[in-house]
């Protein structure tokens, strides 16, 4: 055999190799997991209870099950999660970069999807979500269920989350600029310190919420449930008010620069050493000296 049919033939057999070794990797299914606990990543999986760490999925989850898993550092940028079941799952530091999420479940182990309003029959052992830090920047979060969640410096800037249910969530120092929470359920959530700069919270229900020193600038809180919140030295320049229930909450030192209370109900709210400048009151009267 001259040497051109030698070359020929390492060619061929190394082409035939190489194809072979594609068509394996593209047949082995993506396993998360360590031991006896293992899952086949897809639609629908079975990863209840995995532990698995640092690691990367961006493809079809919808429906899939990861209850009580072990997920730190886990990269679902652009996955579809899409009615996932995440209760009680340990999510630090994952990254859900425009995820689908739509109807996803981040409720408490054992807490019934209905329970979204009422302290759970497993409390006060509860196991919850944990998303400290998660990115859930630009997600599709659509009536996700985030029910007890903890999220503190968790990122949902640009999320929407339109319809979610985040009552009772821990959620201090998170940022939701810019994000979309149109009739959501923020009832009694501790969101201190949170950012809502230009956040859509048009109906939302955040009732006994504790917001102190949270930043609403330029916000859309038209209609939203504000009763019994508390509002300490929380910034609400720009914000927009109108027909908001702030019925006994809490405002003690806010700043309500050109805010807009048109049609607000203040009845038995605390609006000591808040700041009134341009401020519009729920009687349309613009006012520096209080409403």
């Amino acid at each position: 055999m001259g040497l051109r049919g030698i070359v020929a033939l390492l060619t061929a057999m190394l082409a035939a190799g190489s194809l072979s070794t594609s068509v394996a990797s593209a047949s082995d299914p993506k396993v998360w997991g360590t031991g006896d606990r293992t899952c086949i990543l897809g639609p629908r999986a079975n990863c209840r209870d995995i532990a698995q760490k640092d690691a990367a999925y961006h493809g079809d989850l919808r429906g899939a099950r990861f209850a009580r898993a072990r997920l730190p550092g886990a990269d679902f940028r652009g996955a579809r999660l899409d009615e996932a079941n995440f209760r009680g799952a340990r999510l630090k530091r994952v990254d859900f970069h425009e995820a689908s999420l739509t109807n996803a479940d981040f409720s408490p182990a054992g807490l019934h999807r209905r329970q979204q309003r009422a302290t759970p029959a497993c409390a006060p052992t509860c196991q919850q979500a944990y998303l400290g830090f998660a990115d859930l920047t630009d997600a599709e979060l659509t009536d996700a269920n985030l029910a007890w969640a903890y999220m503190g410096g968790a990122d949902a800037s640009r999320a929407n989350l339109t319809g979610a249910s985040l009552a009772w969530v821990i959620g201090q120092e998170m940022n939701f600029t810019d994000a979309l929470l149109a009739g959501a359920n923020l009832s009694s959530a501790d969101i201190a310190f949170a950012d809502f700069t230009r956040a859509r919270l048009t109906g939302t229900i955040l009732s006994v919420a504790t917001m102190y020193d949270v930043t609403l600038r330029d916000a859309n809180l038209e209609g939203a449930n504000i009763t019994s919140a508390y509002l300490g030295d929380a910034d609400l320049t720009g914000a927009n008010l109108k027909r908001a229930n702030l019925t006994g909450a809490i405002l003690t030192g806010a700043n309500l620069t050109q805010a807009n209370l048109t049609g607000a109900w203040l009845t038995r709210a605390t609006l000591t050493d808040v700041i009134w400048n341009n401020t519009i009151c729920p009687d349309g009267s613009v006012t520096n000296t209080g409403c």
